[in-house]
């Protein structure tokens, strides 16, 4: 059996791979030449849907490959035979595409080798997770056909999907979507100018049979008790939009209203079918067939003969079937190659559904599979031959192939279906639903004493608040060792806010690591290790996660190369090599999240209960800033005011979306915890922060963010729904919710400036896409670095020197000469080196510093400005005009009264910064003991000499796009390579599909974890934010949270309650 589906599978994809079979005569070494000559072609839209058909052909080819040589080899290992596999499946896409030189109209183009490679790829990743069940649903064809029942219903629902959004020729612009609006390819109800009543309607019954499925198996999952009708409507809804969604986003796709209510009413038939499944057994079918064969044959005939267009085409003689049949090609497939992708895929369904009625009959009569396959050759072979005297249509004998093809599957399979129950194969053990109870290691191992005693010398050394450091550290170790689990809380509430950089100067290793490695070493001591932890039976994910990791690794060293010996500039400048260390770290840190976190799951100990509420509390201190930032900038209802909040979160110093994402992410996690039944005190408070969050999000203005909110709070919302067995209670509180977020939302949206914000989406999106295209551009051209990156961290520096769209930015950096340190700044994109002081409104102050010019009429900008991160308000600017002389060090001073600033409440104090600024063009400035001196001769700043390096100062600039590649795919990309975004691509896939196993089941962190993994994907379309080791990590914890809400990977879904 293995054998036959692979060979006849492989036979079918060469065959496809020469048609329409016009061979010319050239020799091998020609041939072999131009081979050596394909080109790489740039491919329009349209032409997408033919490379992936290509890819899609090898799926696959590479899944049979490793299941035939997993069922003809028991003892090799998994990995090897996936290797032979995956060459195997290789060398044939490259031997069909050579072939095809000898078969023109073949056109033969690199791309198609490397599409049919991908395909290669995902097939052999489909064949780690599934080849079991693959095996499962062989096996059970011939041995049990109630499994074979659940595996049919689970591979048809995948089926289903990926052909209702093939080709995926996905619009990749704005012209291609406003070409696509513009069309007539969607619909409110139909799509279409004038759609024909019987098209529609025979569309749309087509489109409720086939969902039939999907609602058995929704039964089967969620179990009849637990569906009903109004759950099923509101799953074919979400499903159908879903895909009429979907479809609107493709090149190819027909996108129409009425879709999503012909599918929400093919599940719930499904579901009825379910219901009153006992009225509908094998036998009564088969009766019903039997005594209604006239009238269902009369309608069937009537609806085949009406799509083959009897009625809608002008009739014709003999000679026009003459010459009709002169023209007839009878190469099998011949009309489907100059057919576009999704036209020929849709005409192969249709023909194959059409004839299917002939092999229920069959069935129902106890006939034999050659019996129906000779009744729907007869009957095809009419058809098409009556098409010789239609115009304008023609005859396709391929017709006949598929029509006999499919009665002889579907008698079969009919058979196998409701034949007597056999003993179950391959029956699976029980599900282990407790272990024992997690006995915390006693001791303190030498390991975590060193730690410990490195983190403290560390903190004593810490420039900014080392006694708070050090309190926060030691509660937070004092917490983990008393409840270990905890760490999970910790981590993700501390995230956002413990951060300190604007005070000590410090953002390669701070302050937050320092929590991290005490929490996780403590854990790590008081959790013992515990083998046999469900991830590691998931091949799959642990593949896609080792491979992200070497990604990383290969990456992170490619960005420190070429290898320099450590500077003062090394660990305090984003153009240093060592910037890669500064953002690797957050999967350092994940990795070992992730080990921590495998020992408890071997104990099935929930860790995401405390991770939910850690990022509850991380939200509350993230909008409590964000509240008194507003209080203090620009009031609270001061809704035109061009100021954007940028929360507690220093990586904002160079803009970015890095205070809407955590906002959009943690919100789904704070409605699952409302959610559950709890005292009344912690649901109306958590109305009051889901109010506060809905507001801090709104006002910072951000575009991508809204939307990224909106798709958050949508799915943890629906996931909800869908689980709760008390509609209209739960559906008022949704609603209350929703209106209470409208309510917010609303105003702040439809004033001034979020208007202006929205009226230039066009304009700010082509700056990007621009952006995006120089970001590519200015990466080395060989295949190292296509396949592996430029590195991590390399982006600033890159940017800066090649960049043919964005200015330079300005520089900074301390240099050394005569054991004596200071501050060099250089010309370019304003940047600023700030440090926070304490100065009195109305008071004098005195401002003293060396400087050194390289070129004369130099000055030197000194604003002292309220400011929290970005913008300045009510400044005292001081610029010093430094004159002709240049090249020797001088002092200069400034005298000034602080008059502009103002004076405020304690509660809405502004901090007050002093900026280090240099404009001039083409130069730079030395800069060193820098003083500013009271009334009363006292020194207001820190580290003025910079012998300290830059402890006190944190430099912060007013343009992002030199600093980001402003998306998280094309950022990926750009470090990693195409590999490092596969293996990316395919661990958030899988990621992200775990939860969604779980997340409309019973599991309501699951559905929080799937909506903040979903949030974090859509601003991650705008904005790279993993160039952030904080929001590494975060997108990391919200993956690890997805897969550890989904089911384990070797559950059985026949243990559930099931309808047989």
């Amino acid at each position: 059996m293995p054998l036959f589906l692979w060979l006849g599978y492989v036979l079918f994809v060469a065959y496809a791979g020469l048609v329409p079979l016009q061979y010319h005569a050239r020799s091998l070494a020609d041939a072999w030449a131009a081979f050596q000559k394909i080109p790489f072609v740039a491919l329009s839209v349209d032409l997408h849907a033919d490379l992936i058909a290509n890819g899609t052909l090898f799926v696959p080819v590479a899944f049979l490959t490793t299941y035939l040589l997993t069922q003809t080899f028991r003892k090799p290992p998994l990995l090897l035979l996936l290797s032979i596999a995956g060459a195997f499946s290789a060398l044939l896409a490259v031997a069909v595409e050579f072939a095809q030189l000898f078969f023109p109209p073949r056109t033969v183009k690199l791309n198609d080798i490397l599409s049919e490679w991908l395909g290669t790829f995902v097939g052999l990743a489909l064949s780690i997770r599934y080849l079991d069940w693959f095996n499962t649903l062989v096996r059970s064809f011939w041995n049990d056909p109630q499994r074979l029942k659940l595996r049919l219903l689970e591979g048809y629902a995948f089926v289903y999907l990926a052909v209702a959004l093939f080709p995926y020729d996905i619009l990749s612009s704005w012209p291609e979507l406003q070409a696509k609006i513009d069309s007539n390819a969607w619909g409110w109800l139909v799509a279409g100018d004038s759609p024909r009543f019987m098209v529609i309607s025979l569309h749309l019954l087509a489109e409720v049979v086939l969902t039939v499925p999907l609602g058995i198996l929704l039964v089967r999952i969620s179990g009849l008790s637990g569906t009903s009708y109004r759950h099923a409507a509101l799953v074919g809804t979400l499903l159908g939009g879903f895909i009429e969604v979907a479809q609107f986003f493709l090149y190819s796709g027909i996108s129409q209203g009425l879709s999503v209510l012909s599918r929400a009413l093919g599940v719930c038939c499904g579901v009825a079918f379910c219901k009153y499944g006992d009225r509908w057994t094998a036998d009564h079918l088969a009766l019903m067939l039997r005594r209604y064969t006239i009238p269902v044959s009369v309608v069937y005939l009537f609806v085949l003969l009406y799509i083959n267009r009897w009625f809608a085409s002008s009739w014709h003689g003999l000679n026009f079937a003459a010459t009709q049949l002169a023209q007839v090609n009878f190469v099998p497939f011949y009309y489907h190659y100059y057919a576009g992708e999704a036209q020929a895929l849709l005409s192969l369904l249709v023909v194959c559904l059409s004839y299917v009625p002939v092999a229920l009959f069959a069935w129902a009569y106890r006939r034999s599979s050659g019996f129906a396959v000779v009744v729907s050759l007869w009957l095809s072979a009419g058809v098409e031959t009556s098409k010789l005297f239609l115009q304008p249509a023609h005859p396709d004998p391929t017709n006949l192939l598929l029509a006999c093809a499919a009665s002889w599957v579907t008698v079969s399979l009919m058979r196998q279906l409701f034949r007597k129950e056999r003993t179950p194969v391959d029956a699976e053990p029980p599900i282990k639903t407790s272990g024992q109870r997690l006995q915390p290691s006693k001791g303190v191992p030498v390991w975590l004493l060193l730690c410990l005693v490195a983190t403290g010398v560390w903190t004593a050394t810490f420039p900014a608040f080392p006694v708070l450091v050090c309190v926060v550290l030691v509660a937070c170790a004092a917490i983990v060792w008393h409840r270990p689990v905890w760490v999970f809380a910790i981590i993700p509430a501390a995230l956002p806010v413990f951060d300190l950089a604007p005070w000590s100067g410090r953002f390669f290793l701070d302050e937050f690591d320092a929590l991290l490695l005490v929490c996780l070493a403590v854990a790590y001591s008081r959790v013992p290790v515990s083998p046999g932890s469900r991830s590691q039976k998931d091949v799959l994910f642990t593949t896609a996660v080792t491979l992200l990791a070497l990604s990383f690794a290969i990456s992170a060293m490619r960005g420190l190369l070429p290898f320099q010996l450590p500077d003062a500039n090394s660990f305090n400048n984003y153009y240093s090599p060592y910037n890669a260390l500064r953002i690797v770290k957050g999967v350092f840190w994940a990795f070992l999240t992730f080990g921590l976190s495998r020992r408890f799951a071997a104990e099935r100990l929930d860790a995401l209960r405390p991770f939910a509420w850690g990022m509850a509390l991380g939200l509350a201190l993230t909008v409590t800033v964000v509240l008194w930032e507003r209080v203090a900038f620009s009031g609270l209802l001061n809704f035109s005011d061009t100021y954007r909040v940028t929360g507690p979160i220093s990586a904002m110093q160079t803009g970015g979306a890095y205070i809407e994402c955590f906002l959009a992410v943690a919100t789904p996690f704070l409605i699952a915890l409302m959610l559950e039944k709890r005292h009344w005190l912690v649901g109306l408070a958590g109305a009051l922060l889901l109010v506060a969050t809905t507001y801090a999000l709104m006002v910072t203005f951000s575009r991508g963010g809204y939307l990224s909110y909106a798709v958050a709070v949508s799915i943890v919302l629906v996931a909800a729904m869908l689980k709760t067995k008390r509609l209209v209670r739960s559906g008022c509180i949704f609603a209350g919710m929703a209106g209470a977020i409208l309510l917010i939302a609303v105003p702040i949206f439809n004033d001034e400036f979020a208007q202006s914000r929205m009226a230039t989406v066009s304009a700010d999106l082509a700056v990007r896409q621009e952006h995006w295209r120089d970001s590519l551009n200015i990466r080395n051209p060989d295949w190292e670095t296509s396949l592996f990156g430029m590195g991590i961290g390399r982006f600033p520096e890159t940017s800066f020197w090649r960049s043919a769209v964005n200015p330079r930015s300005g520089t900074y950096g301390l240099q050394r000469e005569a054991g004596n340190t200071y501050l060099r700044l250089g010309s370019g994109d304003p940047i600023f080196v700030d440090q926070l002081v304490s100065i009195e409104p109305g008071q004098k102050y005195v401002l003293k510093l060396d400087v050194r010019p390289s070129r004369p009429d130099a000055r030197i900008s000194i604003p002292i400005c309220e400011k929290w991160m970005l913008t300045s308000h009510d400044c005292i600017r001081q610029s010093i005009e430094l004159g002709k002389q240049f090249g020797a060090w001088r002092r200069v001073e400034s005298s000034f009264t602080a008059q502009e600033l103002s004076i405020r409440p304690w509660y809405s104090r502004r901090p007050v910064k002093l900026s280090l600024y240099y404009d001039v063009p083409n130069s730079t400035i030395d800069i060193d003991h820098v003083r500013l001196e009271s009334a009363n001769g006292t020194n207001l700043l820190r580290n003025g000499d910079f012998s300290h390096g830059l402890d006190y100062w944190f430099f912060n600039s007013e343009s992002h796009l030199q600093w980001h590649v402003k998306s998280l795919f094309y950022g990926v990309l750009f470090d990693q390579g195409w590999f490092g975004l596969v293996a990316m691509s395919a661990f958030l896939i899988l990621a992200w599909g775990g939860a969604a196993r779980s997340a409309f089941s019973s599991n309501s962190i699951a559905g929080a974890s799937l909506a903040a993994l979903s949030g974090f994907l859509v601003v991650g379309l705008t904005d790279t934010l993993i160039d952030s080791p904080r929001f590494l990590l975060l997108l990391f914890l919200l993956a690890w949270a997805c897969y550890q809400s989904a089911p384990p990977p070797d559950d059985d879904m026949v243990s559930k309650n099931a309808v047989a």
